[in-house]
């Protein structure tokens, strides 16, 4: 049967996206970057952007967080990830210093959890990244695990990319360092007969990295604590960190001893555009795309992703099958199960995203809509907080900026973010500024305001516009809280 092509080609394209070191990107630059026609590179862009996945400032191209969704359906289901992240949260608690969960990739360790420690000079690495296996505590630890096969082609990997410029979540080498693969070798054995492994400096100066595996599910990780020699020497570190580590990691392989629970999930209609759109809309990467997501179930069936994508079940086995060619899942026996590659899909990238870079280009849509201001405000303790606004209309400009602060005391917004249950309010701010609000649900109590000037549409209108644009943002900073 042959494999779903438009899938591949969409794949290439986020995978390019992903690896891009900038944000925006044009359609050009996908050509260049895939060798893909422009024809074929115009319709992918048409199809994403269609599917929210991608969105569009004038000619430039930039990926959205419901971009997240497929590195989240690898991550939930793995079964690695959920059990042990409350474990991960603990143990950075009681050492103060940030940890990570990493599994083997091709060539290095895939970071899939963390839990960091924020302070004036912190470590953080993004879920998503991938680092070098022989410059990682991580990365050393897992290639214990590794046949004489893989070290062959993670040697040729190395001649062909002596700086690791293939790398982007760590610095680029300055030169190629000297008898590599002796040197790997040497790590490795010592990880293998200690059970731990001590990253003493290896990606960058000042940085110190303590791993230890954990295996459990059919599956090996590290858990790594990372510090920094402003706060340890190797020595200190190892002393400090090891048992705690060890312990913790008892406790992971204890969980993953359990038996997963059940999950089920609702079948779900792949959205469809060829009225709307035409031949412009590829109707095989959307299905294609719907497969890929709904490995949030973890291993699939041909059976069991046409039904949870609600496709016909050749539809299913193309888009499995296409998956599995192009290294993106693993086939056991008529089980497909996702790979970490599903991450370069543009995770690393945006689960570093900051709120205000989630909520930031929804209101510019909706100023530029509804011809007003339109600004996010944060309950930041007796304050309202502006974490993002567009702050220029047609008629009215508005002076409040990016930090701008305004009491919550006395201010009817004020006292529904703390009170938690509201719908809408048309109301005042502090200052005499009359504004329409409505609640953004998350982790945060965040309000988007809207501040209708002279010539404005109907409130109910707005009204309207400005709910359609929460309920994005909602939707968008939930996918970005969960990485």
């Amino acid at each position: 049967m042959p494999e779903n092509g438009p899938l591949a080609r969409g794949l290439a394209v986020l995978r390019a996206i992903g690896a891009h070191q900038g944000v925006r990107l044009r359609r050009a630059d996908l050509v260049r970057l895939t060798g893909l026609p422009r024809s074929t590179v115009d319709r992918i862009a048409t199809t994403l952007l269609h599917l929210g996945l991608l969105r569009a400032e004038g000619p430039d191209l930039l990926p959205t967080p419901r971009l997240l969704i497929f590195g989240n359906a690898y991550l939930a289901g793995s079964g690695l990830v959920e059990p042990l992240r409350p474990l991960l949260a603990r143990l950075a608690a009681e050492l103060d210093e940030s940890v990570s969960l990493a599994v083997p990739d091709v060539g290095g360790a895939r970071l899939v959890a963390q839990s960091a420690r924020r302070r004036a000079m912190y470590l953080a690495f993004h879920v998503g990244g991938l680092l070098p296996a022989d410059r990682s505590a991580a990365g050393v630890v897992l290639a214990a695990g590794w046949e004489a096969e893989q070290y062959y082609e993670w040697s040729q990997a190395r001649a062909a990319d002596p700086l690791d410029h293939g790398y982007p979540a760590v610095p680029p080498l300055r030169e190629e360092p000297f008898d590599r693969l002796r040197q790997f070798h040497l790590r490795v054995h010592r990880a293998w007969k200690a059970g731990w492994c001590l990253d003493e400096e290896w990606v960058e100066p000042g940085l110190l990295a303590l791993a230890v595996p954990v295996r459990g599910r059919g599956q090996l990780g590290a858990v790594s604590v990372l510090s920094h020699t402003s706060r340890h020497t190797p020595d200190s570190l190892r002393a400090r960190v090891l048992p705690p580590l060890r312990a913790a990691v008892r406790e992971m392989e204890a969980v993953l001893a359990q038996p997963e629970p059940p999950v089920e999930l609702p079948t779900a209609a792949v959205p469809s555009a060829k009225n709307e759109l035409g031949m412009e809309f590829l109707a095989a990467l959307a299905r294609g795309l719907a497969v890929l997501a709904a490995f949030r179930a973890g291993g699939l069936t041909v059976a069991g992703a046409a039904r949870i994508a609600g496709l016909t079940r050749a539809t299913a086995r193309r888009a499995l099958l296409t998956l599995h060619e192009n290294g993106y899942a693993t086939e056991d026996e008529g089980v497909y199960r996702l790979l970490p590659a599903v991450l370069d899909l543009g995770y690393a990238k945006l689960s570093a995203l900051t709120q205000p870079e989630v909520v930031q280009p929804r209101i510019a849509q909706l100023a530029a809509a509804a011809g007003t201001p339109v600004a996010a405000l944060l309950l930041d303790g007796p304050d309202l907080r502006c974490v993002a606004v567009v702050g220029t209309g047609r008629v009215v400009r508005l002076d409040l900026a990016v930090g701008s602060r305004l009491p919550a005391e006395g201010s009817e917004l004020g006292r529904a973010l703390r009170g938690g249950e509201w719908d809408r309010l048309d109301t005042e701010l502090p200052g005499g500024l009359r504004c329409l609000a409505v609640p953004v649900g998350g982790a945060a109590p965040l309000a988007l305001t809207l501040f209708p000037g002279v010539g404005a549409a109907r409130p109910e209108l707005l009204t309207r516009m400005l709910w359609e644009t929460a309920r994005y943002v909602e939707a968008e900073l939930a996918l970005v809280e969960g990485c």
